[in-house]
């Protein structure tokens, strides 16, 4: 095998990582704000969803962002805390712990 073909394969591979990563940000995210007391649709997360399932998932997000180099890990971690506070706060929870934040 060539390295091209190698790289092309390794490529395919990243991408579904990052998009069962994508998943697991979602439900981690859904997980987050059902537990900051958000009012969600019974739909936007799975029955049986629990805080093992949520481990699990960001655990799959790390694991994703740990591959990415340290500026790019930290703009992802940035925008992803960033995209869960404005959730938060549109549905009127103080995402900020002792009015820090």
């Amino acid at each position: 095998m060539s390295c091209k073909d190698l790289s092309r394969r390794l490529r395919k591979l990243e991408a579904r990582t990052r998009l069962a990563s994508l998943g697991a940000r979602e439900r981690a995210t859904t997980f987050t704000l059902r537990s900051h007391g958000a009012e969600l649709e019974p739909h936007d997360l799975g029955d049986g969803y629990d805080e093992q399932d949520f481990c699990a998932d960001c655990d799959s997000v790390a694991r994703c962002r740990a591959a990415l180099d340290s500026e790019r890990r930290q703009r992802e971690q940035h925008a992803l805390m960033r995209r869960l506070y404005r959730k938060l706060e549109r549905r009127g929870i103080d995402p900020y712990i002792d009015g820090q934040g």
